[in-house]
């Protein structure tokens, strides 16, 4: 997920998994709340293996030890982990497709 923030207002992009999508597909309350989001949702056919997020100059990992589990947050302003973290998030970009276009 990639962040910016600016004057209050959040913008974002975000890259979901396709099975992530039928899930929501499937509760249409769930689905509402992405509604409005749709145009900045990107669908990827596989596993996204990592949940970072990108806030401004900030880079925000999940941590745990199976998948959907939170254990904890690593947050850095670390350079390299910026660039690190704008480079894996621009792979799974690159894969996927908007999610006006998935039907």
């Amino acid at each position: 997920m990639l962040l910016e923030g600016a004057a209050g207002d959040v913008a974002f992009e975000q890259v979901f998994e396709r099975a992530f999508v039928e899930t929501l597909g499937a509760d249409p309350e769930r689905a509402s709340r992405w509604e409005s989001t749709s145009d900045r949702v990107c669908v990827y056919d596989g596993i996204v293996p990592i949940n970072v997020q990108i806030v401004d100059d900030t880079v925000l990992v999940r941590l745990g030890a199976t998948r959907g589990e939170v254990a904890g947050l690593l947050e850095t302003r670390n350079p390299a982990a910026l660039s690190w973290a704008e480079g894996v998030y621009g792979e799974y970009r690159r894969g996927a497709e908007p999610l006006s276009r998935v039907d």
